[in-house]
């Protein structure tokens, strides 16, 4: 997050410009920097990429209102991904929140929420995918094929810790 530019300054405003403001200043970034007007300059497509996510972030009177008051965490649904168990959480109105580590943590989820349980840990139920290429004759008429799939289980004498007991 520390490398993300702040909004109001990748389109060379002050805070608490308005919505004109906003657009007319996007417009001329924007033109500025195109690929189209700048082709095969990677820095102009990168800043063309961090004047759009500015203006679809000041654009919208939600998102600028989470913005101005949280920053970059009012509007990234990532961030905070590694942290406390209300990660991703950015409030109701835009409910990017998991209702699985809600419930889990409610009826059962291991007694600390999703905070006290290892996210790459296999999960009880989780299921287990597999993909394979067939050509059209095999998808419509069918056939039996071998597939080798990697899954991850708990151990018996050690249940996932490492260490034997």
């Amino acid at each position: 997050m520390a490398d993300k530019k702040d909004f109001y300054e990748a389109l060379g405003l002050n805070k608490g410009a308005s919505d004109e403001e906003i657009k007319k200043a996007f417009r001329q970034q924007a033109k500025k920097y195109h690929p189209d007007v700048n082709p095969g300059d990677k820095s102009a497509e990168a800043r063309f990429k961090e004047v759009n996510e500015a203006y679809e972030v000041l654009s919208d009177a939600d998102k600028k209102a989470r913005y101005d008051q949280f920053g970059h965490a009012g509007v990234d649904p990532s961030f905070n991904a590694g942290g406390s168990g209300f990660s991703g959480f950015s409030g109701f109105g835009g409910m990017d929140f998991d209702l699985g580590d809600l419930f889990g943590s409610i009826f059962g989820g291991g007694g600390g929420g999703a905070s006290a349980r290892n996210r790459n840990a296999p999960r009880k139920g989780e299921r287990i995918r597999a993909e394979a290429t067939v050509t059209f004759v095999v998808a419509a008429f069918g056939c039996e094929m071998v597939v080798s799939v990697m899954r991850v289980e708990t151990c018996d004498s050690c249940y996932g810790t490492g260490c034997q007991e």
